[in-house]
């Protein structure tokens, strides 16, 4: 008993509904690819019209199902579904036979560096866009964005300068409490 009786009993059950929701979408994952694999998208989209849910979804999961082996699946099976919906999404960037096209590269490694799936997605997107012949077009995007911000940062500081030209032409009609509320209001915005 380490949080209580009652507590540690909740617990437990939420984990468990956890490990079910996962499972759940293991088997729907199989039922969509086996649907595809028959049908075709044709039968994929049937099965969205019937069940509710949207195409993309419904790809995605059989996608997932089919593109994490089951043992992969135990070695990582703390974790959650959206991890491996995402290593399954990012291994489709990278050439086949690389480190990086290997889902169990991107779940160690969301493991080992507390990422959670978004941060995983981010991992990779970096990776991609710095081993990539497109990389001088990313940089060329970051060198935009780092101009645009240091264009803002020069508007906020005239902002500044206007304020504080205004504070002083106007503090004995305004009064000082003017130029508390705005002092307040910058700082809070820087």
């Amino acid at each position: 008993m380490k949080h209580g009786k009652g507590l540690d009993e909740l617990i437990s059950r939420f984990k468990g509904a956890i490990a079910a929701e996962s499972e759940a979408r293991w088997t729907q994952g199989k039922i969509v690819s086996e649907i595809k694999d028959r049908f075709g998208q044709k039968g994929i989209a049937v099965l969205a019209a019937e069940v509710g849910m949207s195409q993309r979804k419904l790809d995605s999961l059989g996608r997932t199902y089919e593109r994490i082996p089951l043992a992969l699946r135990r070695k990582h099976q703390h974790v959650a579904w959206s991890y491996f919906r995402s290593a399954a999404m990012i291994i489709q960037r990278f050439p086949k036979g690389s480190p990086e096209a290997d889902p169990d590269f991107w779940l160690t490694a969301a493991v080992e560096n507390g990422w959670d799936s978004d941060g995983m997605r981010a991992a990779a997107l970096i990776h991609t866009s710095m081993s990539s012949p497109d990389s001088l077009e990313m940089r060329n995007r970051i060198a935009w964005l780092q101009r645009k911000a240091k264009a803002a940062s020069q508007a906020f500081k005239n902002i500044q300068a206007a304020v504080a030209v205004f504070n002083k032409e106007h503090a004995a009609y305004y009064g000082a409490s003017l130029e508390i509320r705005t002092k307040a209001t910058i700082d809070k915005a820087s």
